[in-house]
C-alpha cells in the first residue's frame, strides 16, 4: 500500500471521528443579588464558583447585581414576556416567587424533595414536613431569616437602665420608658444620643411586630384580608411616638445610614436580623451588644424567625437544565456549603446538619443574637411572606405622610386596604 493511500485512510479515519458528536455541557444562567463588595457578597459569589468549578460540564451563566432589588425587578420584566433564568436567588422578594408561580413557570420543588434522599436531608423539619403533606414548595432558601434588635447595652448600663445581666423589657409601655429615660438622661448629660434611627423599613419591622404579639401569625394572616381593623390603627398610633425618639435625618437615608449611626454610639438600638453580627464580630463594638426579642404588646415578645423565599427553578427549562439547576441546588444546600455560608457570611444555614452548638462556638456573637431572638413568645415569617409586596410598598410609600401627620391612622389604614382590593 503506497504512503499516500495510507494517508487518504488515516484522513478519512479523523473527518469520521470529528463528525461523531461530542457531548456537550448544559448551560444554566443562574441570576443573584451577591455582586457587591461587602465580605458577605464576596463568600457568596466564591462559594458559587465552587459550583463551576466542581462541574466543568455545566456551564453557569451568572447576572448578578449589589443590590437585589435591582435583579427582582429585571428578572421581573423577564417573566413579563415569558422569560426566566434557570435559576434564581431571590433573597426573600416574594414577589418574584408570586410572578412565577402564578404564570406556572416555577418548578415544584416537592417531588424532588420527596424522591432524592441527598435534597431530602438538608431541608429543615419544619419545611419536611410541608413537602410530606404533599404542599407544593415553588422556592427554598440557603439560611434561615432571624431577625430582631440589636442594642448597645453599655450606654444603657451607663445611663442606669439596665443591671449588668438585665434584660431589655419584655413589655412595650416599659420599653418606651426606658427609651424616654434614655434621651432625658442624654439631654442632662449633653450626650448626642437618640434610641433610634428609624426608616421606612424599620418602622414597618416594629409595626408588625406589634401586631403580632395580639395574635401572632395568623392574626398577621387574618389582616392580609382586610386592614381596615382597630388593632391595626391602634398600633400605627405607636409609631408616631417613635418618631420623637428617632433621628429624623436618617428617614430618608436608609439602613445604612441607621447602621452607622449605632455604629457611632449616637444610637443605641438597632433593628435588624442576626445577620448583621458579620458587621459587628471582632470590632471594637462587639463587647458592648446584645440582642433581643422584640418587646410587645401586653408584654408579649416577639421575634422574626422565618424560611423565605430564596432560590427558583424555572420549570421551562428543559430536563438537563432542571437537573443541573437542582444539582446546583443540592450543592448549595449540603453540609460542607451550609457550613461555609455560616463561617464565611454568618448567616443561621438551612440544613440541620450543622447544629446550633457548632454556631455557638465558631462564632459567638451570632449565636447570642439568634439564641435570644429564639426566646420569643411569639416567631413569626418576614413581612414579604404574609403580606402582598403591593401592601407593604403602600405602606412605604405613605408612612411619611402619616408620621408627618398629613394623613390619620385610619386613612393610612384605608390606603393599605385600597391597595389590596385592587390587586
Amino acid at each position: 500500500m503506497s504512503l499516500m493511500v495510507v494517508l487518504l485512510i488515516l484522513a478519512a479515519v479523523q473527518s469520521c471521528q470529528k463528525s461523531v458528536p461530542q457531548e456537550s455541557s448544559v448551560e444554566i444562567k443562574f441570576m443573584h443579588g451577591w455582586g457587591g463588595n461587602g465580605t458577605d457578597h464576596i463568600a457568596m459569589r466564591d462559594i458559587y464558583q465552587g459550583f463551576q468549578d466542581s462541574r466543568p460540564d455545566v456551564n453557569l451563566v451568572i447576572d448578578s447585581a449589589p443590590d437585589i432589588s435591582i435583579v427582582i425587578d429585571k428578572a421581573c420584566d423577564m417573566l413579563a414576556v415569558d422569560r426566566m433564568p434557570e435559576i434564581i436567588s431571590t433573597n426573600g422578594r416574594g414577589i418574584y416567587v408570586a410572578n412565577a408561580t402564578a404564570k406556572g413557570t416555577a418548578l415544584n420543588l416537592t417531588p424532588h424533595i420527596l424522591h432524592d434522599e441527598q435534597l431530602r436531608g438538608c431541608v429543615p423539619p419544619t419545611l419536611l414536613s410541608q413537602v410530606e403533606n404533599n404542599q407544593p414548595l415553588y422556592s427554598i432558601p440557603d439560611a434561615m431569616e432571624v431577625q430582631g434588635l440589636w442594642y448597645n447595652r453599655t450606654i444603657l448600663e451607663e445611663a442606669g437602665l439596665l443591671s449588668p445581666g438585665q434584660s431589655l423589657p419584655s413589655s412595650w409601655d416599659e420599653f418606651m420608658k426606658l427609651c424616654q429615660e434614655l434621651v432625658e438622661w442624654a439631654d442632662r448629660e449633653n450626650r448626642e444620643i437618640m434610641p433610634f434611627a428609624l426608616d421606612h423599613q424599620r418602622y414597618l419591622t416594629i409595626f408588625v411586630a406589634l401586631l403580632a404579639s395580639r395574635g401572632g401569625e395568623d392574626y398577621l394572616r387574618q389582616l392580609s384580608q382586610g386592614y381596615l381593623d382597630e388593632n391595626l390603627i391602634e398600633c400605627l398610633g405607636y409609631l408616631r411616638e417613635l418618631k420623637k425618639l428617632s433621628w429624623p435625618e436618617i428617614f430618608s437615608l436608609g439602613i445604612n445610614d441607621g447602621r452607622q449611626s449605632f455604629e457611632e454610639g449616637r444610637s443605641v438600638f438597632f433593628l435588624n436580623g442576626v445577620w448583621d453580627n458579620i458587621v459587628f464580630a471582632g470590632t471594637d463594638l462587639e463587647p458592648h451588644l446584645g440582642y433581643s426579642a422584640y418587646p410587645g404588646l401586653d408584654g408579649v415578645t416577639v421575634s422574626y424567625v422565618s424560611l423565605s423565599e430564596g432560590y427558583v427553578i424555572s420549570a421551562m427549562s428543559s430536563p438537563k437544565q432542571q437537573e443541573a439547576s437542582l444539582d446546583f441546588l443540592k450543592y448549595i444546600l449540603s453540609e460542607e456549603v451550609q457550613t461555609r455560608i455560616m463561617e464565611e457570611t454568618l448567616q443561621v444555614p438551612l440544613n440541620p446538619a450543622v447544629k446550633v452548638e457548632m454556631i455557638r462556638d465558631a462564632h459567638p456573637l451570632l449565636g447570642m443574637a439568634f439564641g435570644e431572638a429564639y426566646k420569643a413568645q411569639i416567631q413569626v415569617s418576614t413581612v414579604y411572606s404574609l403580606w402582598h409586596e403591593a401592601v407593604v410598598a403602600a405602606f412605604n410609600d405613605n408612612i411619611a405622610d402619616y408620621l408627618d401627620g398629613k394623613i390619620t391612622a385610619r386613612q393610612m389604614a384605608q390606603l393599605m386596604e385600597e391597595t389590596r382590593l385592587g390587586l
